[in-house]
């Protein structure tokens, strides 16, 4: 095995230190948003959702305030009834009602305002992260409130709203 000298090794591990010219620095990424802005409709129905935060959690039943009660899939037909997107009523078993929502494919994030199913929960995405749900059980008091998506278990779907009307329209 040969060395080299400790002579000749030393200009060369400097070398890049004797430069009198300004160090190169890489051109800044662009700045992208790792949210897309809420589209008009998905921007109503999260507006209307926020509005129901706090309602207690009540089985069967869709009425708004501290006063009032609400479970999941009423939740969601109310918040989107409220905000001039009716649909007939479904419970999260029999969600989506044919005609009124598609399915976004599986690997889809969704978009604020899209409906998320759970194996028998639902709630309206908030974030790509964040649902607004009603929840709780007749032994455990709950309300409606802002969770994580992961706590409800394994998703079975994202669903955007997309009536049979609209689709024939718009290229759907």
């Amino acid at each position: 095995m040969k060395f080299l000298p400790l002579s000749l090794l030393l200009p060369l591990s400097l070398g890049g230190c004797l430069e009198s010219s300004p160090p190169r620095v890489a051109p800044p990424l662009p700045l992208v948003s790792s949210q897309r802005p809420p589209s008009p409709l998905g921007d109503r129905v999260i507006r209307v959702a926020q509005s129901w935060l706090g309602t207690p959690y009540r089985r069967g039943s869709e009425n708004k305030g501290p006063d009032g009660g609400v479970d999941c899939s009423h939740l969601v037909h109310s918040v989107y009834r409220e905000a001039g997107l009716d649909y007939p009523y479904v419970d999260s078993h029999a969600f989506p009602p044919p005609g009124y929502f598609v399915k976004l494919p599986d690997n889809a994030q969704g978009e604020e305002g899209d409906v998320v199913l759970f194996a028998g929960h639902m709630g309206i995405l908030l974030s790509k992260e964040l649902v607004i749900s009603a929840q709780g059980s007749p032994s455990k008091p709950g309300k409606v409130q802002v969770g994580s998506d992961d706590w409800f278990g394994k998703k079975l779907g994202v669903f955007r709203w997309a009536p049979l009307a609209m689709r024939n329209t718009s290229g759907f």
